[in-house]
């Protein structure tokens, strides 16, 4: 049987089947490989051209992230000096309004002082003023004077007089000017 010519033949079909199947895997793994060659080739290609693109700019980003902190660092510089700068201007004007409160407050007090003076200056005045203005009693005196009459003493220096008369047949108004001169 085994030298058969049927067994050949069957064997003969079986070797030429192993064959072929052998020679269709063959032929698939290699249609793989260069597949696989040409995806690799071109991943290979792909990561070479981004490597070559992406260093310059990772380099081109990094000068800019430098670029970036240096006028950040510059900018805050500028602030602090800017800062150190109005701290001088507010200590000079803080110095500057103390030096005018102190020069008001002087004057102030001057003014004060010549208020009292005035004030004082002016009481002798008016006490002058109503020594020479004639008192109720001495017009109730003149019998044949039929007048009404109102008199008064300046309050402040500088301020006018008034006295008025009033008869049956005249008025007359009298001013005068409070000098007060001392």
């Amino acid at each position: 049987m085994l030298n058969s010519r049927e067994y050949l033949g069957n064997k003969r079909i079986y070797i030429d089947g192993i064959a072929r199947s052998e020679l269709a895997i063959a032929n698939r793994i290699q249609a793989n490989l260069a597949n696989f060659r040409q995806t690799l080739f071109f991943a290979s290609t792909l990561a070479v051209v981004s490597l070559i693109t992406l260093i310059p700019l990772w380099a081109v980003v990094l000068k800019v992230l430098q670029m970036y902190i240096k006028d950040r660092e510059i900018a805050r510089q500028e602030v602090l000096k800017a800062n150190s700068q109005l701290e001088i201007k507010v200590a000079e004007r803080t110095a500057d309004l103390a030096k005018a409160n102190e020069a008001i407050t002087g004057l102030n007090a001057q003014l004060k002082q010549e208020n009292m003076r005035l004030g004082t200056e002016l009481d002798v005045a008016r006490k002058l003023q109503m020594m020479v203005l004639p008192k109720h009693e001495e017009l109730s005196e003149i019998t044949d004077l039929d007048i009404a009459c109102y008199m008064a003493s300046a309050t402040e220096v500088g301020e006018i007089i008034m006295m008025w008369l009033k008869s049956v047949t005249a008025f007359l108004l009298a001013l005068a000017m409070s000098l007060a001169m001392g």
